[in-house]
């Protein structure tokens, strides 16, 4: 599809699902400069009337391309944007889990891996860095209680879940 989205931009270089796309893209060609670049283009064009836009989308892929370059306070600003909306607020949370984890900060994850599981329950991986967060804080129980959980509910071969459990 290059050709289709070299000619999009052509005619229209702030297009707001073909900088997504593209950013997208890029994060998955761990291009995340590239990635950056366009998704603040297509967020150019969201905020240009508004503060806040309507679809957090590429706000969420922004902030995984900043976590991405380690910069870690940019990417938990932007991401915590993204939890405005309801589609990404689970996958928001759960990278903001990840950052609070990287920082050591055990309370502030807890808190929103916890967030990201009211978002979407089943998510399994969220499941396993709460029973990672619990293992790291001295809470073992807990954690071998929700994998039980999540086996049961989830995917009862899930090898982190089991690795997790092994731990």
């Amino acid at each position: 599809p290059d050709p289709y989205w070299e000619e999009a931009l052509r005619r229209d270089p702030c297009d707001v699902r073909v900088n997504t796309a593209l950013g997208i893209l890029c994060i998955k060609k761990a291009r995340f400069g590239d990635a950056e670049r366009l998704l603040r283009k297509a967020l150019e064009r969201l905020t240009d009337r508004y503060t806040t836009p309507k679809d957090m989308e590429p706000l969420y892929y922004l902030g995984l391309a900043l976590k991405a370059q380690g910069r870690l306070g940019e990417a938990y600003d932007t991401l915590y944007k993204a939890t405005w909306a309801m589609a990404w607020r689970g996958p928001a949370y759960d990278t903001l889990a990840e950052i609070a984890c990287r920082r050591g900060d055990w309370r502030a994850a807890l808190e929103h891996v916890d967030r990201s599981l009211e978002a979407c329950g089943l998510n399994i991986r969220a499941v396993n860095l709460k029973a990672a967060i619990l293992r790291h804080t001295g809470r073992p129980r807990e954690a071998i209680a929700l994998l039980d959980t999540a086996a049961h509910k989830a995917d009862p071969l899930d090898v982190r879940s089991m690795t997790e459990r092994w731990l």
